[in-house]
């Protein structure tokens, strides 16, 4: 079950239109799959339920989670070489949006029937390509992996880890 979010999110710059009730339900398994891989990638087991234990309707309560949750745009300095660099972060209900866009749309370009795999075809207007909807799909994809390694790099130069290594997903 997803805490944070629903299928509400996908409106405006993540656009995913639902016809049906089937169609409602597929995307919210696609949400409530998605959601928890990439937190757990991004924060680790722990991290990922101290942040679950904290929200109340999808929104965290504590000052220290509401900091790398929210978005930032920040000079962050890495102690260890004093390099000083810019992080961009949308958030992190923004990011996991982005993430979730990805995986379904670029899984669902085609469609199984009982006759096998088919492509939605419409009198009234053309089906992008599979190229330009994959396309399409990564340019999300990669504006969520900024505020994703945005929100990694904040944690791990603030010391917020508690001992967890991040994972670097792509």
């Amino acid at each position: 079950m997803s805490r944070i979010v629903t299928r509400e999110c996908f409106k405006g710059y993540y656009l995913i239109t639902t016809l049906g009730c089937s169609n409602e339900d597929h995307l919210q398994s696609y949400i409530d799959r998605f959601e928890n891989e990439y937190l757990y990638k991004l924060l680790g087991k722990d991290i990922t339920e101290q942040l679950y234990n904290d929200l109340i309707d999808g929104v965290p309560q504590s000052t220290e989670i509401l900091e790398w949750f929210n978005p930032f745009y920040e000079e962050l300095s890495d102690c260890n070489s004093c390099e000083v660099k810019v992080y961009n972060s949308d958030g992190v209900k923004d990011m996991l949006t982005g993430l979730i866009y990805y995986e379904y749309v670029r899984n669902n370009q085609v469609g199984m029937t009982p006759t096998g795999l088919v492509v939605d075809e419409n009198t009234n207007s053309n089906t992008l390509d599979f190229l330009a909807v994959e396309r399409v799909a990564e340019q999300r994809y990669n504006k969520a992996i900024i505020t994703f390694k945005a929100i990694a790099a904040k944690l791990e130069i603030c010391n917020v880890n508690y001992g967890v290594k991040f994972l670097d997903i792509v």
